[in-house]
């Protein structure tokens, strides 16, 4: 053949023989390139099965326009001779690859999803190959997978090709129900790609015999050896995966290759980041080779062997001694990574963030724990290449919690570890399969299984709490977690649609305390802000917040929410240090309720507490925006200007484009005297707001030639132009009327502000703003009338 043409082909070698045909390279004189011809054996053709079976090959592989399938170009036949064209590929075989050794762990990997991409595509155009081995996956120069030869594929949907009790493929990579000559599906490759990773990985095949009989009956009734025990340095998830994919019952496989991709995937980012599941950093024994011994003297061997046994014993006791150090050296601080998503559909991110902080809520309330960190700090870390330790120095945790969520119809698939923080060694995990109206009862058994995994005693009422197993509707929990994500948006669209969604979760079912805790935080947020009038929207809240309590009286959430309103609405300051503080022996370790300690104690005058609060707060939130902005306007309240502008700009080194921030930045700055450092950080709070060029240059002249009293000034018109154009808060106004000194405006607009029950005429006693203000009657009056201490 080398030499001939057929066609427009010229043969220029043979590739390699299979038991469907020999491919050749081959030189397109038309196109003038390289191509692979398979040509079906003429002795063959007597079989219209065959002949049947190679066309059906050549329409289906057509089909298929896939980096990582080798594309076929042309069927056709000469002189009673078939043959299909493809591409060419220039490069060895993956067979080839493995004979050289082992692959390194993230090649191994990368080639394995791509393998897994292209089998996906002829997965979902109803094809199934039904050969895939190394020999059939040809590598370009640059490495990429190719799969090969369709000889063997099928149409899903059609009857088997294949005579009664014969087998199509090769003995080794088949699947078991492919060995039995049942018909075969998609699981079939898996379940081939499975013993190829396995190759890639070991460096020899998962299923060995002398012959065809002994590898099948090893491939039905025989488990490979683990992976972990034949190479170091493998990781147990990837042992898993194989494993899942090698399992001899199809409907315990992955059910097709997306699954197996996602996993792959996440796999490879630990890899790449150099921190995997479970890094097997010790070196592995690998199995005792039978070795031939003659005329050994007993003495060379038993004082010897009693060396090694002693200085082994020695190193058990040493390894021993330090699990119990470690043991006995209590973990107290955690932080729960941002659940990954492994459904392959990013919609359902508000499921993993819902559910991340539902278990950080979960382990929050057990007394024991003294540092949960907050959602806020651990949702950067979405997606992050860092190694675990490197996270776990930056929360300053010792344990760190990973979780994987997979759906299937109504059920709900979560896998979870615990991992020490500073070593990347697993403590623990455990696989949980539940229906979605189980979910709160599956955070709460998660909670639980973590606590005793690191020993922490647990109260009587908190062991009964995480033992509630009462079901949740599934509907009304999916509209509460879609609430619960817009709202830790914090912008007013988001408040809006945390809003409608919380409304839609208490319509479902009028009896879920945690949706109500929601809905009155959404009324709530938007008042405390002023995007809407008070009087508006925290009556709504307040009858949310009870609600929720007789539904659920050891929420802490609701606690929370009731504690808001009567602080901000109904300034009852008893009251609302009474919720808080019932909130916190439900859950010491939440952040908003320390938060709200802080706002409180400030509201008062209370600053050594209020920053007490803050920086607890701050302990189990470090990363959060706005706890550390709060630390600074309490710091500038408090007349600490250095500190008050070290936290401002911490905040706003957090999140550059937030115009907040740099306003009291350049109160501090002025407080301080820093009058040029004052208006340029007011110039960056004009231009965070979204005005012209032609603004900022107005608010320079401004400053130019009435210094910053000019510039406030400035502020208030605006703010009193956009008030006829939209609402503003009276409060608002008030505070900008007392800054730019203009005080009998300021106590018209209090006064309006007291009746809109406001929040803030709270700020009446802290804010240093009113201070000019102290000595007048009518000033005094207010902070009387509305119950902040003398």
């Amino acid at each position: 053949m080398i030499g001939s043409v057929i066609s427009h082909y010229k043969i220029v070698s043979e590739l390699g023989r299979g038991g469907m045909g020999i491919v050749y390279k081959a030189q397109d004189t038309r196109l003038d390139r390289s191509v692979a011809i398979k040509m079906l054996p003429s002795q063959q053709l007597a079989s219209e099965d065959e002949k049947a079976r190679f066309f059906r090959e050549a329409q289906a592989s057509a089909a298929l326009n896939h980096p990582h399938i080798a594309t076929v170009f042309e069927i056709d036949e000469e002189d009673n001779q078939s043959f299909i064209v493809m591409e060419y590929v220039d490069g060895p075989s993956l067979k080839d690859r493995i004979e050289e050794g082992p692959l390194k762990l993230d090649d191994a990997i990368r080639l394995a999803i791509q393998i897994a991409s292209g089998l996906e595509a002829a997965h979902e155009a109803g094809i199934v190959h039904r050969d895939i081995k190394p020999a059939n996956v040809m590598l370009t120069k640059k490495g990429e997978a190719k799969i090969m030869d369709f000889g063997l594929a099928k149409l899903s949907d059609q009857t088997t090709l294949t005579k009664t009790g014969t087998t199509l493929g090769t003995a080794a990579y088949m699947s078991p129900e492919q060995a039995r000559g049942e018909k075969v599906d998609a699981r079939s490759d898996i379940f081939a790609l499975g013993v190829v990773i396995y190759e890639m990985i070991a460096g020899r095949m998962a299923f060995q015999g002398a012959y065809a009989e002994a590898v099948v009956y090893s491939i039905l009734n025989v488990d490979p050896d683990p992976l972990t025990s034949l190479r170091t340095g493998v990781p147990m998830e990837l042992e898993r995966f194989v494993d899942k994919a090698l399992a001899k019952n199809p409907s315990e496989r992955y059910q097709g290759a997306t699954d197996l991709i996602v996993d792959l995937k996440y796999l490879g980012k630990a890899v790449e980041r150099g921190s995997t599941y479970e890094a097997h950093k010790e070196s592995r024994v690998h199995p005792i080779e039978k070795v031939k011994v003659t005329r050994i003297d007993i003495r060379t061997v038993i004082f010897p062997a009693i060396a090694v046994i002693a200085i082994i014993g020695l190193v058990l006791l040493g390894r021993l001694y330090l699990l119990r150090t470690a043991s006995e050296t209590a973990i107290d601080s955690i932080a729960v990574l941002p659940m990954v998503n492994m459904t392959g559909d990013t919609n359902n991110e508000f499921i993993t963030d819902g559910m991340t902080e539902a278990l950080i809520n979960e382990l929050g309330r057990i007394q024991a724990l003294n540092r949960v960190i907050s959602f806020t700090s651990v949702r950067p870390y979405k997606d992050a290449m860092k190694p675990l330790p490197a996270i776990g120095a930056e929360l300053g945790v010792s344990a760190i919690v990973e979780s994987f969520l997979r759906l299937s119809g109504a059920e709900i698939h979560i896998e979870v570890r615990l991992l020490n923080a500073q070593s990347d060694a697993r403590l623990w995990e455990q696989s949980y399969q539940r229906a979605l109206e189980d979910v709160s009862s599956l955070q709460r058994e998660v909670a639980l299984a973590i606590s005793q995994e690191l020993e922490v005693a647990l109260s009587p009422s908190e062991s009964v709490r995480l033992a509630d197993t009462r079901p949740v509707n599934p509907d009304a929990h999916r509209a509460y977690l879609q609430g619960r994500f817009f709202f830790n948006k914090w912008t007013e669209d988001g408040f809006d649609k945390a809003l409608e969604y919380f409304q839609t979760a208490v319509q479902i079912d009028s009896t879920y305390a945690l949706a109500f805790a929601g809905l009155s935080d959404a009324y709530n947020i938007l008042g405390n802000l002023g995007l809407r009038p008070q009087e508006e929207v925290s009556p709504m809240a307040k009858t949310a917040a009870l609600r929720a309590l007789e539904l659920d009286e050891s929420l802490a959430e609701a606690h929370l929410s009731l504690a808001s309103i009567w602080l901000s609405w109904e300034w009852k300051f008893e009251e609302g240090e009474r919720e808080i503080n019932r909130a916190l022996e439900l859950n010491p370790n939440y952040v908003m309720a320390h938060q709200w300690t802080a706002e409180m104690s400030a509201f008062k005058g209370q600053f050594d507490k209020a920053l007490q609060a803050c920086r607890r707060a701050l302990e189990l939130d470090p990363l959060s925006i706005p706890l550390t902005y709060d630390f600074g306007w309490i710091s500038y309240w408090a007349g600490e200007y250095d500190q008050a502008s070290v936290y401002i700009e911490k905040a706003i080194e957090l999140d550059p484009n937030k115009a907040e921030p740099y306003f009291f930045l350049s109160l501090s700055y002025h407080a301080m005297g820093m009058n040029e450092e004052a208006i340029a950080a007011h110039l960056n709070y004009v231009e965070r707001r979204g005005l012209s060029s032609e603004i900022v240059t107005l608010v320079q002249e401004i400053y130019r030639v009435d210094g910053l009293p000019g510039v406030w000034d400035w502020e208030l018109r605006n703010l009193q132009q956009q008030a006829t154009e939209r609402f503003v808060a009276p409060g608002h106004l008030a505070w900008f009327h007392a800054l730019a000194g203009e005080k009998e405006s300021a106590f018209d607009w209090l006064e309006k502000a007291f009746s809109g029950k406001s929040i803030e005429v709270l700020t009446l006693k802290g804010d240093p703003v009113w201070k000019a203000f102290g000595d007048d009657p009518r000033y005094l009056d207010m902070v009387a009338r509305v119950g902040l201490p003398e």
